[in-house]
């Protein structure tokens, strides 16, 4: 039998042959440039009551229109391109039918983002019902300044579903790179020129809405450049017999997938609205440090857990249109347990060092003790998480493969309400430091249900996972044990030290820290 690790470089090695390979290096520069925008806003905002009302009044906008909007319709129409390029091999059928789901969505974004700037004093009211009137005030001036995004960022998104269709991931997997470096060089501008927060805020405002208009460009213009003169034929084309009903199914089908799947994203984007809404009846400073350490705690997400998605939900939907329950089986069982692998030891190092890891990316500038302890405290539960998350990612693509959208719904509005009352009942107890644990209760409970689920339906055997797993557990007392040495380390001589010492402190932790998982998973015959 192969070893787990050959199993699991087997798929890896299957989908190299592919664009999934720049893929990941783009996922991995995304990361390191979200980071550093994320080290910038924190340097010049801290967590200081513009940092708040900035970081709030971004909150919808981004939700709605990046989160709900974008990500649904990448998930719906990129099978239907796919399809009808695959059936008619006619770019220029994909093209008239990309026209018809683009035009549609562009129209119901348009309606959102009228609802959201009639509704919008009334939003920020219920939103940040905690904030004082002059807070209020100034979120409702960059409320109007993000609702732009509303439209933008689903017309980026329409683009981005044709690029995937047509096999040019590369350049769809780097507009939120652009994004990122867009947003930085608006906060880099601030911070060098020495503009108020007052002031330079608004400018930051400013350059968020043009990323998210950069996206647009980037997706559109590389389609345009290749396809430019077919683009503008399809105002105008010759339509195969029959294209316009199969085009009217496949609209069908994208809605068929859209509402679903937008419903599972807006119950898991609720309970990010009830910690903002809790946090603005917090401390000053609360919104800005619950931004930042829900960020650090999806950097693995970012990194790992979406390549292992990309690169499995294909081998899943094709070993399901063939009727292959085993390669489908085969494949699921080796991405749950590859993205556990990893994304438990860094729960782990994000929980136990938590401190070092918020000062040494963000504490400068504004960012204070004071700040410290409040992102620290927060990030304590949102560590918790991220097992969870990654497990539930990828049961969801399972459900995503089989096309039983049913299940994770119910599945994942359970886990919100359960995400909610946690919250709800935590934040009155610990303050902010409550939030975050009610996002590792929803997570860990909607990623246990649906892999009892799908063990069932797959023909796994549940008891049979149980050594592994105890197996996973043991090889992450290591690391468990590491960090609590390095943590102590950093309570008694590293707290107060330089940039320099700090670093090295870090890739210390790194290196201790991985070199003993690795050994701890080959003692425990894990790979």
């Amino acid at each position: 039998m192969k070893s787990r690790m050959s199993r699991a470089a087997g798929i890896i090695t299957e989908y190299t042959k592919t664009d999934v390979t720049p893929v990941v290096a783009i996922n991995v520069l995304l990361s390191l440039v979200a980071v550093a925008r994320d080290m910038a806003l924190a340097s010049y905002l801290g967590t200081t009551l513009y940092a708040d009302v900035f970081l709030l009044a971004f909150f919808l906008p981004d939700m709605v229109g990046m989160n709900l909007l974008s990500a649904s319709i990448v998930a719906s129409c990129v099978p239907f391109y796919s399809q009808m390029l695959t059936i008619t091999r006619d770019r220029g059928a994909v093209r008239r039918g990309a026209a018809y789901t683009t035009i549609f969505f562009l129209l119901l974004s348009l309606v959102v983002f009228g609802l959201f700037g009639l509704f919008r004093a009334n939003i920020i009211d219920v939103l940040g019902r905690g904030l004082s009137a002059e807070a209020k005030r100034l979120c409702l001036d960059f409320f109007g300044v993000f609702l732009p995004v509303i439209v933008l960022a689903p017309a980026a998104a329409a683009g981005n579903s044709l690029l995937q269709a047509y096999g040019r991931f590369s350049v769809s997997a780097f507009a939120p790179v652009l994004y990122n470096l867009v947003y930085l060089s608006g906060i880099l501008l601030a911070v060098f020129f020495r503009i108020p927060v007052s002031r330079g805020t608004h400018i930051v405002a400013c350059f968020a809405v043009l990323a998210v208009f950069s996206m647009l460009v980037l997706a559109w213009g590389a389609l345009l450049a290749r396809d430019g003169p077919q683009f503008s034929e399809a105002a105008a084309p010759r339509r195969q017999p029959g294209e316009r009903p199969a085009i009217r199914q496949g609209l069908r089908q994208v809605l068929a997938s859209f509402a679903p799947y937008l419903l599972i994203l807006l119950a898991a984007q609720s309970v990010l609205f009830s910690e903002r809404y809790l946090a603005s009846h917090l401390e000053v400073g609360a919104i800005a440090g619950l931004n930042y350490a829900y960020r650090l705690a999806q950097f693995p997400i970012w990194v790992f857990v979406a390549a292992v998605g990309m690169v499995s939900l294909p081998s899943m939907s094709r070993a399901q249109g063939l009727g292959n329950t085993g390669e489908l089986r085969a494949t699921f069982a080796r991405s749950f347990w590859l993205v556990l692998i990893v994304a438990l030891p860094i729960s782990i190092i994000l929980h136990v060092l938590r401190v070092p890891i918020v000062s040494i990316l963000l504490q400068r500038g504004a960012f204070g003790p004071d700040s410290l302890a409040v992102t620290a405290g927060i990030l304590a539960g949102y560590s918790l998480a991220v097992g969870g998350l990654a497990a539930e990612y990828i049961c969801h693509r399972a459900c995503l493969a089989m096309g039983r959208m049913l299940l994770p719904m119910l599945t994942t509005s359970l886990a919100a309400a359960v995400s909610i009352a946690t919250n709800f009942f935590l934040v009155g107890r610990l303050g902010s430091a409550g939030l975050g644990y009610g996002l590792a209760a929803g997570a860990t409970l909607d990623a246990a249900i649906l892999f009892w689920v799908l063990n069932k339906r797959l023909g796994l055997s549940f008891r049979n996972g149980l050594p592994k797993a105890a197996r996973v557990v043991g090889a992450n007392l290591i690391v468990l044990a590491v960090s609590l040495i390095c943590g102590v380390a950093w309570d008694f001589w590293l707290q107060d030290s330089g940039f320099m010492l700090r670093a090295g402190y870090a890739a210390l932790v790194v290196l201790l820290a991985g070199t003993g998982y690795l050994a701890g998973l080959r003692w425990f015959k894990i790979i």
